[in-house]
């Protein structure tokens, strides 16, 4: 089976399944939940093991907008309940959104389908291509933003989530990519770069929310930065919904984890795991 009849194969089955990692505001003494990214996977069985591998031959096929329809209408569907208490975000390419005239009506019945008010929905943007190079992206986004659904800009700081598309977007959140947050607290050039994207986001009236933190020394860091949401395995894993579940609570280990430090008790290693 080609790669183009495996990705027809897996939408038509309903083969991309979604889990949901939670986002935390990580500001006060005891962060609590704020949002869900809702994350694609695809089954083991194909020809692409992991979901990063089935994107790269999307883009390189141009089938971003078949896909992300796909992964959108899955996303929603599965987390609409999510959305009652929270902000769930969504990820699309900027390429669909450039050529998709289509997308804010199937939004709009999507929403309406399963009764999800779209300012409780962030779009992240993700691509491998230069935002905006036909300048289709800036009025297809106001479509989006006057529905009341929030932009986020995913990986900043890596490829083309740079300055530019800082400029063009202007996003409401600025998502740090994890290469900068991991080990950020015993490397001083790392907090040097989280301190001026902190900076930069407070000039841009946008907010900042720091991927991939994993350890409690990370955590503590990126907060004495002034970062006030955060997401990664220190907070929650990704988890798919089961029906009837209870959104996630605050990970019972990272709470003592925040109280002990604050009370000056040691706290091992095996204590603040993942």
């Amino acid at each position: 089976m080609s790669g183009q009849s495996a990705i027809s194969a897996i939408l038509e089955t309903d083969g991309i399944r979604v889990v949901f990692q939670p986002i935390f505001h990580v500001a006060g003494d005891v962060p609590s939940l704020c949002a869900y990214e809702a994350l694609s996977r695809v089954p083991r069985d194909t020809h692409f093991e992991r979901a990063d591998v089935l994107f790269d031959y999307v883009r390189l096929n141009h089938d971003e907008v078949r896909v992300d329809r796909h992964c959108l209408a899955t996303a929603i569907a599965e987390g609409a309940e999510l959305t009652k208490s929270a902000f769930l975000t969504l990820n699309v390419h900027a390429s669909t959104i450039e050529r998709d005239a289509g997308l804010p009506r199937y939004m709009d019945d999507l929403c309406a389908r399963y009764s999800v008010d779209p300012r409780h929905l962030i779009f992240e943007l993700v691509e491998q291509s230069p935002f905006g190079e036909d300048r289709r992206l800036i009025p297809a986004l106001a479509r989006f933003r006057e529905m009341g659904i929030r932009i986020a800009l995913d990986d900043v700081g890596l490829g083309y989530s740079n300055y530019q598309a800082i400029l063009d977007v202007s996003p409401d959140f600025l998502k740090i990519d994890r290469y900068f947050v991991q080990n950020c607290a015993t490397d001083r050039r790392r907090q040097v770069l989280l301190r001026s994207i902190v900076s930069l986001a407070a000039d841009f009236g946008a907010t900042v929310v720091a991927e991939g933190i994993e350890r409690d020394d990370e955590l503590a860091t990126v907060r004495s930065l002034g970062i006030a949401y955060g997401q990664g395995y220190l907070l929650g894993h990704p988890s798919k919904l089961e029906r009837g579940s209870r959104p996630w609570l605050v990970n019972m280990k990272l709470n003592q984890c925040l109280i002990n430090k604050q009370r000056g008790t040691h706290v091992s290693k095996e204590d603040s795991a993942r």
